[in-house]
């Protein structure tokens, strides 16, 4: 049963801790080096689709009407010299992600093996 309980927290420490960590700050900080600021600024746009979730006459909303109009019908490629510098940033940060993908992936083998083993455990010694 501890270990069920260690390999369940490990295996959430994992997804919730470490996968966060890695998707807001390694691959997002590497992929802001090349996105346009126009999509920059409006990224987070889909926020006013809600109105419920923002003033109406806020200068964040502000902001969005007048940015908008900077990436329609726009098309956003990298020059060929910025590509191999792209890759080069881009390939370890996705490796990584391979890699925390595979750990994680045991830690759900392992999790799951336990908790079979904790059932079965269960079945032949729990006579009620």
């Amino acid at each position: 049963m501890i270990e069920y309980s260690n390999l369940s927290k490990a295996t959430e420490f994992r997804s919730v801790v470490q996968e966060y960590d890695y998707t807001a700050n390694e691959f997002q900080s590497t992929l802001n080096k090349y996105i346009p600021i126009e999509i920059a600024a409006n990224k987070r746009k889909s926020v006013f689709n809600f109105p419920e979730r923002f003033i109406a006459d806020s200068n964040d909303k502000k902001f969005y009407e007048e940015t908008i109009s900077l990436i329609s019908n726009k098309r956003f490629i990298l020059s060929n010299e910025k590509i191999q510098v792209f890759k080069s940033d881009m390939v370890p940060v996705i490796y990584r992600r391979s890699s925390l993908t595979a750990a994680t992936m045991n830690f759900m083998h392992m999790t799951k093996n336990s908790a079979k083993d904790l059932l079965k455990y269960y079945k032949e010694h729990n006579e009620h």
